[in-house]
């Protein structure tokens, strides 16, 4: 017969059993749970990735355009510049023409050499003119482009919604 001792003691061996049962299949659901939270948050980390490289790449796309454009505005400040140095130095020849037949005039030989000395120096004024107005035209245009493409970039990319 069994005794009151030993169905105690199989009651707490069953028991401990069962313990330890329901301990192992808490730990299986709760590895399950903590399995399922890793993939939610390894989607979650690939999504933020995909979505920064995509704002990147329309705020990279953005910048490259507007430097496009900076660079056609460039080529058209450099067109322009050749065109100014050819009137500069069409102007400059005008001058020194202008300044030769004054001192090979009668007329102003007759006034002197003082009248001579007056039309080298304005043909030589002439020319360090054009030439200086035509360095400084270029250096204002290609600041201006510079400090506009700047400023379009920063509002790009401060305001990338607008785009």
């Amino acid at each position: 017969m069994i005794g009151l001792q030993e169905c105690a003691i199989g009651l707490a061996i069953g028991i401990v059993v069962g313990s330890l049962g329901a301990w192992n299949l808490r730990g299986v659901e709760a590895d399950r749970d903590l399995l399922a939270l890793r993939g939610t948050f390894d989607t979650a980390v690939i999504a933020a990735q995909n979505d920064a490289r995509l704002e990147e790449q329309q705020r990279q796309a953005t910048v490259n355009k507007i430097a496009g454009e900076a660079r056609k505005d460039v080529q058209q400040i450099d067109e322009a510049t050749a065109v100014a140095s050819v009137v500069t130095g069409g102007l400059q020849r005008a001058a020194s023409v202008y300044a030769s037949a004054a001192t090979c005039d009668p007329g102003v030989a007759r006034r002197g050499e003082a009248a001579t000395e007056a039309a080298m120096v304005l043909s030589d004024m002439l020319g360090v003119c054009a030439e200086t107005t035509k360095r400084m035209a270029e250096t204002a245009e290609r600041s201006f482009v510079a400090g506009y493409t700047c400023e379009r970039i920063g509002d790009a990319l401060s305001h990338p919604s607008t785009q």
